[in-house]
């Protein structure tokens, strides 16, 4: 093909879109937010001007993905959009897709707790930018996302801005996080040991028959049995057993003191006066009696 000719193919491709060029832009859209979801995990090196707020501009990044997810609605609504309209809307949401990973990426680097936060809150907004593409392609290019898909994005955007943008502020999320996890195991445990309390203690031989029945073998699971079955399965205590677990209930329980007294110092507007004194002993004590319990 004379280099002339070449050109001229090229060019008017992009100036007369097809319907299949319009879908492989869509494509291509997917694949770049596939990408910036992975990227969240290691975020790259994003040098930022001195004077510029890395927070802020992140929010506003957010916004103009929210403002980009209105788009396919406009777009798309009522007769099916041009093959020129759907790859400029694909373009342009590309380039924002690109800015609010690089804003992500120079936010994670603020320090290792403010990356787990911005992994946590920008991972869903991806992933609800990408179900809208899913959806669209899925439709064929002729008609509009569910007004659900195009909501899911603005509610996970308003997520962000509730962010914590301090390093205490983020451990103390995540302390609250952790905290919150504990205390439903611990409600859990608590529960089993009071079942096993109730029943008595089994012998050996009756568990081992009671496992038998259930398809279960107590030296260990067969791998391929599903989870839901592991999670639905009447768990029978030895009395060895029973007095590991409620060991560590007392292990757990007697170490909520001094997490909550970290959370109540973090949480303070003067922490460093709380954080000098730290725990009194009398609130560390049980973490010592269980542990040499």
């Amino acid at each position: 093909v004379h280099p002339s000719k070449q050109t001229r193919m090229v060019s008017s491709s992009e100036v007369n879109p097809t319907h299949d060029d319009a879908m492989e832009t869509m494509k291509d859209l997917m694949e770049k937010i596939e990408s910036c979801i992975k990227k969240l995990k290691t975020p790259d090196n994003f040098l930022v001007p001195p004077d510029q707020d890395v927070f802020a501009t992140l929010f506003d990044v957010g916004d103009c993905v929210g403002a980009d997810a209105t788009k396919f609605t406009l777009v798309f609504m009522g007769s099916r959009p041009s093959a020129r309209d759907v790859v400029s809307l694909s373009e342009h949401v590309k380039k924002t897709i690109d800015k609010f990973s690089a804003w992500c990426s120079a936010a994670a680097h603020t320090c290792p707790s403010i990356s787990r936060e911005v992994q946590i809150n920008a991972e869903p907004i991806l992933t609800a930018m990408k179900n809208i593409v899913e959806r669209v392609i899925a439709l064929d290019l002729e008609r509009e996302p569910e007004p659900h898909l195009v909501g899911q994005v603005m509610s996970t955007i308003q997520d962000l801005k509730k962010m914590p943008t301090t390093e205490s502020k983020a451990v103390l999320r995540q302390l609250l996080r952790d905290a919150a996890s504990v205390k439903s195991v611990v409600t859990d445990v608590e529960e089993m040991v009071e079942a096993n309390d109730a029943r008595g203690e089994a012998g050996e031989d009756e568990e081992l028959a009671a496992a038998a029945e259930r398809g279960m073998n107590r030296v260990g699971l067969d791998g391929d049995r599903d989870f839901e079955d592991l999670m639905n399965m009447d768990v029978n205590l030895s009395g060895k057993e029973l007095e590991v677990a409620k060991a560590a209930l007392r292990m757990v329980k007697g170490g909520m003191p001094a997490l909550k007294a970290v959370i109540r110092a973090l949480s303070s507007p003067t922490p460093s006066a709380h954080v000098a004194s730290g725990p009194a002993p009398g609130e560390l004590e049980p973490v010592a009696q269980a542990s040499m319990g």
